[in-house]
């Protein structure tokens, strides 16, 4: 097609950054141009829009806008490469590609197979699933905006509708421009609401869904008036009326999915892709297994407009096609001196955090990289493992003067996995000061980035350019506070963490502006205050994040360090959430940052965003035991025990070792069906590994107390006797372990002599931490098995109003589930229902098998209300 004049003029205005070679298509808001990006010599699909739109939205605003779509990375999400403005032209920029659109295949089959439209639907579930946890809606879900690529759906133009809205304001309507297709439109959407949330999206997908298994939309007319009708006053005809074949529970997902009232359908678009994964599997519909995308960012990508346009696919040959590429940074080698091994250490982490910056790019965790150090696997033995693309590797020298000065030779070496060809190698050789070190990491970043064909944006050069210090001892600090936490974070050993304080602490003497080492240095406080009880950590992990904070209040270690404070030692959930996020937007590749912000989310209550944020940090960190394990773990408590058993089973086999994921797994089981077979088989393998009674009483929670009551006769020989061999590591537990011991043997003397030790110990305890809620919950069975009666409830109550559901409702519900036994205990077992049947409508450890076969309720049989919750099926 020739160009027209407007055409011309925007060959002109982008030619020094892209060479415009024809029209693809128009729509409703934009053109779209066929271009070569003139710097990596690759074709790209550049849509402009249109420029009375372009004049009502304005640069700044729209520019500033789409920024937040270019955050989001999925493998069901098409990525944004680039945007700005040229001469009055406001475009933006995603790669060339060649396959085919959902609207051309429904065009030229008109209904497609059940189980590939439900497969389509769930990766476009778990598309708006990952923007919907960033606060992105899409608001034109449609055929035409899904492009299909090897077997996998890809979402195109995510985000453009809100950058549109969100910049437009008011001003929109006086383009003639509207968001959204009436087919497809929620009734809120269509109703001219703007309030829209989640669930917009979700009725959208499930109009995309009907149309795929009925061969047409919903609601179809001769207008768009009369289609926006039928959305806000009719109700559709069942898919299974129109096709018999359509299991009826994929027909109710449907049915639930296009509910009028937007409080009726699914609160999330995984909750509805959940409901159609387990639908299938109800009716035995055959899926076909799902495809990794992986490939080369510049070979692989797809582009799909609001406007029709059909753009193509190119795949990696012999591979799987991706959108972006995956990148793992190997332990670089030492070649200086032994005592130099932090500073390669440093050098590793420090390239992995650069790269980790680039949004075009995943790049795998430090924590699963560290675990193939000195390992003798070639470069595709791990690549394979890893599933990665491009693999990383390189040595670094330092030669140093006796006063500290010398230099640095770093050789980087980038692998391509599929063939092991070098991409790209080079030698850098740097002062050792901190600037010119910087400037390296940059520059190989930089060009790492150039060998993948990864397009960096602005602000990621920005960052590249940016110098944290200028001070040589203090980065040297930093550096070695890296190595210890590293090692303590693969260890768990509170030696090293209190080394990489020492050592973070020190570089900001050294140096008192140095952002990044305050950041670090608050959440390494944070982690000794949670995770080792070192109570004077807590205020100066407050004063190092109010110092990174008064700095730079607006980078992303400031979000961090902050978020990581009110995480991890003020308990404020609400405040920690949203500095997390923040910080997630700008370093969406973080681990450390999306396994908080999971936590956190969990522990608010929100229960789908948790997974979806330990999903994308599984993806980092793929030989992560302990996040494979929190995300069965969040599974189980959810009761999705098929996923939480796929999980923990994958916890185990990446380390057979663990507590935690043989105790979770065999928790599984007794909650799942009451299967003491099985809970039994994990415990004897676990028991074969390790210690299992102790670890059970140094995390004795209520889980804990049901494996040593269940399983009464494997630990009855170590809690019979008068001591634990060795000294035990929670001598409270311990105590109360003992008492449930003698209580069900019939020796209610030494029962209450146990309970007691139990008291002594805790009330110390806390008075030095009078509002911990795990010791209170353990003081009040304490108190119940003294027969204290008012202390006993006074004392659960009080553990359960420091932690309510409302604000953590992870901690909630497990000391809740103990507030019922200390009723039970006490005799009030109306409260002690009660409290069940709260644990039985939300995520928790308690289960309907549970209770049927859980000795500890006993008491509760004969109860009318405890006996229908028993009987209940469902």
């Amino acid at each position: 097609r020739r160009m027209d004049e407007h055409a011309t003029r925007l060959k002109a205005a982008l030619a020094d950054r892209y060479l415009i070679e024809r029209e693809l298509g128009r729509g409703g808001m934009a053109t779209v141009y066929l271009a070569t990006d003139v710097k990596h010599g690759r074709q790209v699909a550049i849509k402009v829009l249109k420029p009375e739109l372009a004049h009502a939205l304005g640069p700044e605003r729209f520019l500033r806008e789409i920024k937040i779509t270019a955050r989001l990375t999925h493998p069901h999400i098409l990525p944004l490469l680039d945007s700005g403005e040229a001469d009055g032209f406001l475009f933006y920029v995603m790669p060339f590609v060649e396959g085919e659109s959902l609207r051309d295949r429904l065009d030229r089959e008109k209904q497609l197979p059940i189980e590939d439209a439900v497969e389509i639907a769930r990766n476009v579930g778990a598309a708006l699933s990952h923007a919907h946890s960033h606060d992105v809606l899409h608001r034109d879900i449609k055929p035409e905006n899904i492009l299909l690529s090897g077997g996998e759906a890809v979402v195109a133009d995510f985000g453009i509708a809100r950058a549109i809205t969100e910049a437009g304001g008011d001003r929109l309507t006086e383009t003639g421009v509207s968001i959204g297709t009436p087919a497809y439109m929620s009734p809120e959407q269509a109703a001219g609401g703007k309030d829209l949330d989640a669930r917009s999206d979700v009725y959208s997908l499930g109009c995309v869904l009907y149309e795929l298994l009925a061969g047409e939309p919903p609601f179809t007319g001769p207008t768009a008036e009369s289609v926006i009708q039928q959305h806000l006053a009719t109700e559709a005809r069942s898919v299974t009326d129109v096709r018999a074949a359509v299991s009826p529970e994929i027909g109710r997902a449907i049915k639930k999915a296009l509910a009028k009232t937007a409080a009726d359908r699914y609160a999330t678009a995984a909750q509805f892709a959940e409901s159609l994964a387990a639908a299938s599997r109800s009716s035995e519909t055959p899926r076909r297994p799902g495809r990794r995308l992986v490939a080369y960012a510049a070979a692989v990508v797809i582009f799909l407009v609001l406007a029709d346009v059909v753009i193509s696919r190119v795949g990696r040959p012999g591979g799987a096609p991706s959108d972006v590429p995956r990148l793992v940074v190997l332990p670089f080698e030492n070649l200086g001196a032994p005592e130099d091994e932090y500073f390669a250490d440093g050098m590793t982490e420090e390239l992995t955090s650069r790269l980790a910056g680039i949004s075009g790019l995943r790049v795998l965790a430090r924590q699963t990289a560290i675990q193939y150090k000195g390992s003798a696997k070639s470069v595709r033995e791990i690549a394979e493992e890893l599933e990665v693309d491009f693999v990383l590797v390189g040595t670094v020298r330092t030669d140093r003067a006796p006063d500290g000065s010398g230099q640095v030779r770093i050789t980087p070496q980038l692998i391509r996995a599929s063939d092991e060809i070098h991409v790209w190698a080079d030698a850098y050789t740097a002062e050792l000061v901190p600037g010119a070190i910087f400037d390296t990491q940059a520059e190989i970043a930089a060009r790492i980035a150039e060998g993948m064909d990864v397009v960096l944006l602005e602000p990621e050069r920005q960052a590249f350019a940016s110098r944290p210090t200028e001070n040589p001892e203090a980065y040297d600090s930093y550096l070695r506070g890296l190595s210890y936490e590293v090692r303590g974070s693969t260890l768990r050993r509170i030696e090293d963490v209190r080394l990489a304080a020492e050592m973070f602490a020190r570089a900001t003497e050294l140096d008192p502006n140095y952002v990044e080492a305050y950041a670090v240095l608050a959440r390494t406080y944070g982690d000794l205050f949670h995770q080792y009880n070192q109570l004077d950590a807590g205020p100066k992990a407050k004063e190092a994040a109010d110092r990174a904070t008064a700095l730079a209040p607006d980078h992303p270690a400031s979000h961090i360090a902050l978020g990581s404070y009110h995480y991890l030692v003020t308990r404020q959930l609400d405040v920690a959430e949203r500095h997390l996020a923040s910080a997630r937007q700008a370093r969406p590749n973080d681990v450390s940052v999306l396994i908080d912000l999971a936590d956190v989310q969990r522990r608010r209550g929100k229960w789908d965003a948790a997974v979806s944020a330990y999903e994308a940090a599984l993806e980092l960190d793929p030989r992560s035991e302990p996040v494979v394990r929190d995300l069965g773990r969040t599974y189980y408590l959810m009761r999705r025990y098929t996923s939480a058993e796929d999980h923990l089973n994958r916890s185990v086999a990446l380390f057979p070792d663990s507590h935690w994921g043989n105790f979770w797994r065999m928790m599984l089981y007794l909650t799942w069906d009451g299967s003491t077979e099985r809970a039994g088989q994990a415990l004897e393998e676990a028991s074969g590994r390790a210690d299992l009674l102790r670890f059970l009483l140094v995390s004795w929670d209520f889980d804990d107390a049901m494996v040593l009551r269940i399983f009464a006769e494997h630990f009855a020989g170590a809690l019979q006797g008068r001591t634990l061999q060795g000294s035990p590591d929670d001598s409270a537990a311990y105590y109360l372990a003992k008492a449930q011991a003698a209580k069900r043997n019939d020796r209610a003397v030494l029962a209450r002599a146990y309970s007691d030790s139990a008291r002594v110990v805790l009330e110390q305890r806390l008075e030095r931490r009078p509002d911990d809620p795990r010791d209170l919950s353990r003081l009040g069975l304490a108190y119940a098995g003294l027969g204290r009666v008012d202390d006993a409830r006074r004392t659960g109550e009080r553990a359960v109003d420091l932690q309510p559901l409302d604000k953590d409702a992870w901690a909630a519900s497990y000391a809740i589930p103990a507030l019922a036994e200390i009723y039970m205990m006490i005799g009030e077992h109306d409260a002690a229902v009660d409290r069940l049947e709260l644990m039985l409508s939300i995520p928790s450890i308690i289960s309907v098998p549970l209770l049927r076969f859980d000795p500890l309720w006993e008491p509760l049989r004969d109860h009318p209300r405890f006996k229908a919750l028993v009987e209940n099926e469902n």
